[in-house]
């Protein structure tokens, strides 16, 4: 099982990691296109922000969405409990939309993240704005694709 686990996650990780990897190239390399041409300039609100739809509830909270944030960590909490416990055989439905509603909220945060982001003082250009995003983006990849998985095997094989 270990060796399943293994073989899964790391080409996971490797192929979301270069996807990634690609997605940011290309978006360096039409920012870098579009300064070289005056009146032009690549539109940094558009496109789906992975960072943002992977780990929402960290990424609101240091993007300013402090509520956001607080309210998806804590409905985030309330289901680990419901899942840990014996709660989730009586609360089955109530499981199954706190789960509903986080998988929204991310995909939403995901959707309109880059224009949460682009509004950030500390995205002083593209190329910053870009490098801040890739990195959201890597470390979301790497939390699902390597840690989480392992950690549930750890925690169901002891």
């Amino acid at each position: 099982m270990v060796y399943v686990l293994a073989a899964y996650s790391i080409t996971i990780a490797v192929l979301a990691i270069y996807g990634v990897m690609l997605q940011h190239g290309a978006r360096v390399a039409s920012a870098g296109l579009s300064e070289g041409r005056p009146g032009t300039g690549i539109d940094l609100a558009r496109g789906f922000n992975l960072g943002a739809a992977l780990l929402a509830p960290i990424w609101a909270w240091f993007h300013g969405l402090r509520a956001v944030g607080a309210s998806l960590l804590s409905t985030d909490v309330v289901l680990a409990w419901l899942w840990s416990s014996r709660a989730e055989r009586d609360l089955g439905w109530l499981t199954l939309l706190l789960a509903a509603i986080l998988v929204a909220c991310s995909l939403a945060l995901g959707v309109v993240g880059n224009r949460i982001a682009a509004r950030d003082p500390a995205s002083a250009g593209p190329a910053a704005f870009l490098s801040r995003q890739l990195r959201w983006a890597l470390a979301g990849a790497v939390l699902y694709t390597v840690v989480l998985p392992w950690a549930w095997h750890f925690l169901i094989s002891s």
